[in-house]
Order: C-alpha cells, then structure tokens, then sequence
C-alpha cells in the first residue's frame, strides 16, 4: 500500500505500507518514481501515474508501471480536464496467440468530473474518448476517492454508503449503475452512541480483501462495521452480508491508541489487507493503525513523518498476483 498524505507545509509526502514482506524491496524504486511523477490510481500490480514536469498545450501525460517488472507503458497524451476531477484506472489482459503468447493490454481511464455528473473515458481499443452521465443526486465521497477494481467494475463509493460502478467490458458498451447501500447501513446511523455524544465526522472505506468487495463503516464513538458484497453474478446483483460489527468499547490497545480511535473527529480507512480479512489500516492523526476485527486489536503500524493532523490521506493499494501483469513487449518503455 501507497499512502499519499500531506505534511505540516501542505506538500505530498509518501509512506510505504508494507502489509506484504515480498513487497519491501520495491520501497526505494516507489520513492523514485515520485520525484518524476503523482500517483493517480492503482489496479492490482500496476501503478496510473501522471508527469510532473511535462507540459504540452492543454494535454497531459500518464503512465503504466508495473511495481514488479519495472515496465513502464507510456499512454497517448489525453486532453486537460477542466474541473475537479478523480481519475480511475482498469485493465483486462488476454492472451492472443498461445504460442507466441502475444498480450493484448486493454485498459480504460475514467474521469468523473464531480461538478458534472459525468465520467469521462477513454478506451485504449478505440483511441477515444465518451463521456457516460451518472445521476446528481449521486455524491462521490471525497474519502475515500479512489476508485477499486472488482469483477471488471470500476466502483466509487458514495457519501451515504451506495456505489457508482461502471461496467467498462461490457459487450454492449460502457454501463453505469448504481449498488445499494447495506440494509443496516441507515440502522446503525440512527443507534444510541455508546460512548458520549457524536461530534464526529463517521467514516467509511471501499476494497477488496481475499477476492472479495467489502465496505467499511465506523460511526465515531460507537462501532466499525464491515460488509462483504456476495453473489454478484448469481442473484441479479448481489448482497450485502455482514461480516463484522465491533464496538470500539471491546477494543484491546494500548491506551494512546484507544483514545486516538474514540476520540478523533477524522479517521481515514486506508485499506483492507488483502489477504487476511480481519484487517483494517485505518489512518487517524500521523498514525498508521492496524485494527484486527475479529482479535479486536489495535496496534501502532508506524507514524507518517510530518503530517498535517488535519489532511486526509489517499492510499493506492498494490497486490502482489501470482504472475505479474504482462505489459505488451511492442509498448515497453524504458523503466524509471
């Protein structure tokens, strides 16, 4: 995991999370990158990066990295976005010829731009550009903003729970629905709280974890909640099934941390372990957290270096696959 926080001057800083030890030696080539590029978004073992200092016009350039192989694919510069926008980024891998094992590399960009209501993608199989509405009364969570891969589904999560998904390999075209929060979701909002009056901020977080899609809740002062999203392809859409519901009273820490977790108005679920579904890295202040759900712990993972208590952090998540994603050799660059 990449965690891309501001420090105490308001400039980005960068901390590697190391959730897997096969990872660790990718630390030093990560904070090279970073002198060169920003980090937009993440899918698996690939990084979507966007040039600094490279300037043309109103275009502007991004990248494909894979963290493992150090390849890098240079896309076609796109169009400058006006407006606040939030980019997100899926590919699709086939193999063409099994003998010479050529690689078809299909991806697609996505920008919402939020004032709109629109996304705004580009398909690497057709070189353009199309633009898909979505409905107004749908408000992107600004925490988290980036979006998660699942099942060729590209998701955003909303405010109040509901996620934006877009269909982007579908035979008939690029389809944009919505999925419905958990049942519980509005329940849990309406409880007594446990532990004093809510001046908070709740928060909530979207991943995958195990192969699975899951979403957090943590009403601030009461409980953290997660919900594992089951049978999409069997029951015309799926469900919602709750897996953890967990008052911050039955927490075991040391006593710093527990009043960090009750008593910050600002907390940030920066991810799911991807292997082990128990785990959450939850980021609050200048401290990395790892919260075990089922042993109901919490333990210090390491503080960001300088950060601004009062900014929140993006984390981009990388999963280290059984075989590394294959960019296709005609399309290499030279690596960073």
């Amino acid at each position: 995991m990449i965690l891309d926080y501001k420090d105490k001057y308001l400039s980005n800083r960068l901390l590697v999370i190391k959730s897997e030890p096969e990872l660790e030696f990718l630390t030093a080539y990560i904070y090279k990158l970073e002198k060169q590029l920003w980090f937009e978004a993440s899918c698996n073992d690939l990084l979507l990066c966007l040039a600094k200092h490279r300037f043309d016009g109103n275009r502007c350039y991004y990248y494909v990295i894979n963290l493992i192989t150090k390849q890098v694919l240079a896309l076609p510069p796109i169009p400058k976005p006006e407006g606040f926008t939030i980019t997100g980024f899926i590919y699709n891998n086939s193999v063409n010829d099994i003998v010479d094992k050529q690689v078809s590399f299909s991806y697609r960009l996505v920008m919402l731009k939020v004032w709109a209501s629109e996304a705004h993608i580009f398909s690497s199989d057709t070189g353009r550009w199309s633009v898909v509405g979505y409905s107004k009364e749908f408000q992107v969570a600004r925490f988290p903003s980036s979006a998660v891969s699942y099942k060729g589904l590209l998701l955003w999560c909303g405010t109040n729970g509901r996620l934006l998904a877009f269909d982007l390999y579908n035979s008939t075209g690029s389809r944009c629905f919505e999925i419905e929060q958990p049942i519980e979701w509005e329940q849990l909002m309406k409880q007594p709280i446990e532990l004093g009056r809510m001046n908070f901020i709740d928060c909530l977080g979207l991943g995958v974890s195990q192969g699975c899609l899951k979403i957090c809740q943590i009403i601030v002062q009461s409980h953290i909640c997660v919900w594992k999203f089951k049978d999409y392809y069997n029951k015309g859409g799926g469900e919602w099934c709750l897996q953890h519901k967990v008052s911050l009273k039955e927490f075991v820490s040391e006593k710093s941390l527990w009043l960090l977790l009750t008593q910050s108005f600002f907390i940030t679920v920066l991810g799911f372990h991807s292997i082990n579904g128990d785990i959450l890295y939850l980021g609050i202040r200048s401290k990395v957290l790892i919260c075990n759900l089922r042993r109901k712990t919490l333990e210090l993972y390491c503080n960001a270096p300088e950060a601004n208590h009062y900014a929140a952090s993006f984390a981009f998540n990388s999963v280290l696959p059984c075989w590394p994603t294959p960019i296709p050799s005609s399309l290499k660059n030279a690596a960073y």
